[in-house]
Parts: C-alpha cells; sequence; structure tokens
C-alpha cells in the first residue's frame, strides 16, 4: 500500500513520496517506475533533485552490486553534474558489471 501511495503522490509532484521512491529503487520492487517519477521530481524542482540525488547515493558503497546497479539506472535520468560524479564513481566500481553498466550510463550523458 505504501509503494502505491509513494507512485500516487510522487507522479502528483509530491516530494514527500521520495524515501519510498528511493527504497524501491534499492529493493528492486517497482524501480524502473520509481526511478522515473523521482527524475520527474527531480526535473521540476532542484531543491528536490539534491534530496533524491543525496538520498539515492547515501551509504552506496556498502550495497550489493544489484542495488549498485539499480542505483546507476536511476541516476542517469536525473539532472546536473552531481548524478554524473556517482557514475564516474561507479564506473570504477569494484565489481566489474556495475562499473561496465555505469561506464555505458557516463558515455550515454555525455
Amino acid at each position: 500500500m505504501r509503494r502505491r501511495a509513494a507512485t500516487v503522490v510522487g507522479r502528483g509532484g509530491g516530494a514527500g513520496a521520495v524515501p519510498e521512491l528511493v527504497a524501491m529503487v534499492r529493493a528492486g520492487v517497482d524501480d524502473v517506475e520509481a526511478a522515473e517519477i523521482l527524475a520527474a521530481l527531480s526535473h521540476d524542482d532542484p531543491v528536490t533533485s539534491g534530496i533524491v540525488l543525496d538520498a539515492l547515493t547515501r551509504d552506496l558503497a556498502g550495497t550489493d552490486p544489484a542495488t549498485r546497479i539499480r542505483v546507476a539506472q536511476a541516476l542517469v535520468e536525473l539532472p546536473g553534474s552531481g548524478p554524473e560524479k556517482v557514475l564516474r564513481r561507479l564506473a570504477d566500481d569494484a565489481d566489474r558489471t556495475v562499473a561496465l553498466v555505469a561506464g555505458a550510463f557516463v558515455r550515454r550523458r555525455t
């Protein structure tokens, strides 16, 4: 129920949905939809964009490779230079798959 509410609130422009949408991306539950909503919220408001970036990347190094890939996929849609900096760091990730995916996303953004 929380997830569905977060998607409805987020699609309506409600930044209060950001924590649940980020949790969805990280957990891999409707992560593509959640990432799209986060991107839309980020494009609408620079303050929200910073909040989304911080929430997505918090403690990222301590997550598993699949989570880092999902976060990279979400970052590629966000505006500004901050997401690109994180993607560049992920392109040097110790996990080869994460590094390859993030590297491809860096090339896509440039």
